[in-house]
């Protein structure tokens, strides 16, 4: 059989190595963690001057997230810091991150903070009745707690 020939050659070639993606990929949780923090305070003063994109993006979380949107840029930073670790510099753990994201799903779903709180709840109290929910939600605080502290 004859070979097929490309219909379209590429005159660039990328090598990119594995830990370059990675560093990569963690700088750009850091900047939408930036993003959303901004986004949160308003560090732009007024919303005119914060702009459409970083209004929307703040009215986002705090609709999400409710008042518990302001942890969110703190989470990405939190998951980014994940991306820079190796041998030298080993900032956290995995289960301190698996135990911080615990901590904060099951507040959500206890303080029914934002519409993702209310999906926790929700969906939690109509299997399992609403004292059963917020027993559930508080065995997941603890066991996030447990995770974080360890």
């Amino acid at each position: 059989m004859a070979r097929k020939k490309k219909l379209f050659k590429s005159p660039f070639k990328f090598k990119v190595k594995n830990k370059t993606m990675i560093n990569i990929i963690g700088f750009m949780l850091v900047c939408f963690g930036l993003i959303a923090l901004i986004s949160l305070i308003g560090l732009g003063g007024d919303s005119e001057s914060t702009g459409i994109y970083l209004t929307m993006i703040g009215d986002r979380l705090n609709s999400s997230f409710g008042f518990l949107s302001i942890v969110v840029p703190f989470l990405i930073f939190l998951l980014a810091t994940h991306f820079f670790a190796t041998k030298k510099v080993k900032m956290f753990k995995a289960h301190v991150t698996i135990g911080t994201f615990l901590v904060f799903a099951s507040l959500l779903g206890v303080f029914r903070a934002g519409s993702l709180g209310n999906l926790v709840f929700g969906n939690l109290s109509t299997d399992f009745s609403g004292g059963g929910a917020v027993l559930i939600l508080t065995i997941t605080f603890i066991i996030g707690l447990v995770l974080f502290l360890d």
